[in-house]
């Protein structure tokens, strides 16, 4: 059989049509009918992305084992974790998972990590860019979350993420009938997978999985108490009190040392010392600032594997290279900037505490 009866082969035994074929891989439809009928032939450099677009393994095309190729996508994640996500250089996981997935156009795994990227840079960065790139960007990622889609298969744990963005996404262009529709195809919390899957275990596996999921429902009460203070009818004296209780809460569930968490706990102490100098307490607004600073050392100096002190936690761990950052801004630099942004310094100036603190963020910035 020749390589374009295996293409067409392939193609039809999938259901893909030949356009489809062709998007993927970046060249026409025409090309696509000329191969099938052994008019041309892909070139060399296409076969394995050819492969790995079918997930057909060497006998069948000349590309690469299944197994090979999950190993070799694994391998491509860790990369962009540890050289880009990692450090927040958004615009090198950008350029290397696009060319990455020219190898595997199929892969809703890079996909979605080429996703999360480009929200983070155009979403969540705090980089100054213009609304009509902002607008256009977000179409370009609602397009690659169909195609994520596309190929995610029967894994729940993608098509939720894929979902998650453009309910985002479809929000912030105005399409809310829309977001509202896909957010309401989503399963609810009771029914999610993590809490239906600890449910099957048993033992030590299903205190561990419990163990990760009030983790993760930690994290979405921090979230959504920021969420609930952004409501303008709340007083300053309330946003405090929502502020702290975030903070608390955090050490309340993983302890002292926050090991992943710091992050966090910085989008509670940002905003909690702005309130205190908005209401004229000086001396709390500045016990806020001196913890986020260790708060910040801790994200900036976070151990490539963590454990959690309470016993309630004992069998979780945390990876550095699963945590990432939305710029190379460092921590440190992030409270300077709210600093800066939120008239600290005209309004502590002379202030002996806050110029040490001043003093001891420029040393952390220094040699960060």
């Amino acid at each position: 059989m020749t390589i374009g009866a295996t293409i067409k082969q392939l193609r039809q035994e999938q259901d893909i049509t030949q356009e489809q074929l062709a998007e993927a891989l970046g060249i026409t439809s025409r090309a696509v009918s000329q191969w099938e009928n052994d008019r041309t032939s892909p070139d060399i450099s296409q076969l394995p992305a050819l492969a790995n677009f079918f997930d057909v393994t060497t006998d069948r095309l000349l590309g690469v084992d299944i197994y090979k190729r999950k190993e070799a996508i694994n391998s491509i994640l860790k990369h962009n974790a540890a050289n880009f996500s990692m450090i927040g250089d958004m615009d090198g996981s950008i350029q290397y998972l696009t060319e990455k997935i020219k190898e595997y156009p199929n892969s809703h795994e890079l996909i979605d990590a080429l996703i999360t990227s480009l929200y983070s840079k155009y979403f969540q960065s705090g980089l100054e860019i213009e609304e009509s790139d902002k607008r256009r960007k977000a179409e370009e990622i609602l397009s690659l979350c169909d195609k994520g889609l596309e190929y995610a298969g029967k894994d729940f744990s993608a098509i939720g993420g894929f979902y998650q963005i453009m309910v985002y996404l479809n929000t912030y262009l105005g399409n809310i009938e829309k977001a509202q529709e896909l957010a309401n195809s989503m399963p609810a919390i009771p029914c999610s997978g993590p809490m239906l899957y600890s449910r099957t275990l048993k033992g030590k596996d299903a205190t561990e999985s419990h163990q990760y999921l009030l983790l993760n429902m930690m994290w979405f009460a921090c979230h959504e108490i920021r969420r609930i203070s952004w409501d303008e009818d709340y007083t300053l004296e309330e946003k405090a009190l929502m502020y702290e209780m975030g903070e608390k809460l955090i050490h309340l569930i993983v302890g002292d040392d926050p090991v992943f968490y710091n992050d966090t706990l910085n989008e509670m102490c940002q905003p909690l010392m702005w309130v205190y100098k908005e209401l004229g307490q000086t001396e709390k607004a500045l016990d806020v600032l001196e913890r986020g600073i260790g708060y910040a050392e801790g994200f900036e100096n976070r151990p490539e594997v963590g454990r959690y002190t309470p016993c309630w936690l004992n069998l979780t761990t945390d990876e550095k290279e699963c945590t990432s950052k939305f710029s190379k801004t460092s921590a440190y630099e992030e409270y300077m900037d709210e600093l800066e942004r939120s008239g600290f310094f005209e309004a502590y100036k002379g202030n002996e505490r806050f110029e040490r603190l001043v003093d001891k963020l420029k040393e952390k910035i220094s040699k960060s």
